[in-house]
C-alpha cells in the first residue's frame, strides 16, 4: 500500500509525486544531511552571532522560502 509523504519533512517543500511507503525516510535523510553540512560549514566560518538550533532552522527555512520564490 503506497501513501504520500512529504518529500523532506513538514518544514520543506512537498513532493510533486507520491512516494512509496518503503522509501519515505530517504528524502528526509537527504535533507537532514544537507542541513547538517550547512550547519558545519557555517560553524567552521561563523559570520554572525551564535544562535540556537531553533533559530538556525528558522533561518534555513526562510532562506529556502526566498530561494523558492526567486
Amino acid at each position: 500500500m503506497n501513501q504520500r509523504h512529504p518529500s523532506a519533512g513538514e518544514h520543506r517543500k512537498s513532493a510533486a509525486a507520491p512516494i512509496p511507503t518503503s522509501e519515505p525516510e530517504k528524502p528526509q535523510r537527504l535533507q537532514d544531511k544537507a542541513d547538517i553540512a550547512e550547519a558545519r560549514a557555517r560553524e567552521a566560518s561563523p559570520t554572525g552571532a551564535a544562535m540556537s538550533h531553533e533559530e538556525f532552522m528558522a533561518q534555513l527555512e526562510e532562506e529556502d522560502r526566498r530561494e523558492a520564490a526567486s
